[in-house]
């Protein structure tokens, strides 16, 4: 009874959460700063799905989208624990995401030079910590279009 009670904490992210993972490998990230000009390219060198083997209690499958230095840019979880709700970290912006949080704020358009956007949502950096974005313009079918360091310098996505 006790090894069923384990086995049933696993939890997988089911359709409709897996489209909160916009990144595929392979794909390259164009952003540029607003104040000088100069471009940063992220490489998603990987998208990986983790799932826990053997009797986990509190890890649940995680999908993790990776840069070419194998640092996390965005991970997406399940949850974690048997009674957590899915969820979105963002490399250097403190805090996690619900997606049920997500799914209720309320869109905006958000346009760049080059790119529109009408589902972006605004996610603010939660708590203190060592993050260094404030901020993240967050498209729910793109991800991260801008973000906002703490010292105000705003990076916009341009490809």
């Amino acid at each position: 009874m006790v090894l069923l009670k384990i086995l049933s904490c696993k939890r997988k992210l089911s359709k409709d959460e897996l489209i909160f993972m916009p990144y595929k490998t392979g794909q390259i990230l164009i952003f540029e700063n607003q104040s000088n000009k100069k471009i940063d390219t992220i490489l998603i060198s990987s998208v990986e799905k983790y799932m826990p083997e053997g009797t986990q209690v509190y890890f649940n499958e995680a999908i993790n989208a990776k840069n070419k230095n194998k640092a996390y840019l965005v991970s997406l979880f399940a949850g974690y624990g048997k009674y957590s709700d899915p969820y979105i970290k963002i490399h250097g912006l403190n805090g996690k995401y619900y997606l049920k949080e997500i799914k209720s704020k309320k869109e905006i358009n958000f346009k760049t030079e080059k790119i529109n956007f009408d589902d972006v949502i605004i996610l603010n950096k939660k708590g203190s910590g060592n993050g260094n974005i404030s901020k993240v313009f967050w498209s729910k079918s793109k991800g991260i279009v801008q973000y906002i360091l703490e010292d105000k310098t705003i990076w916009t996505l341009i490809q």
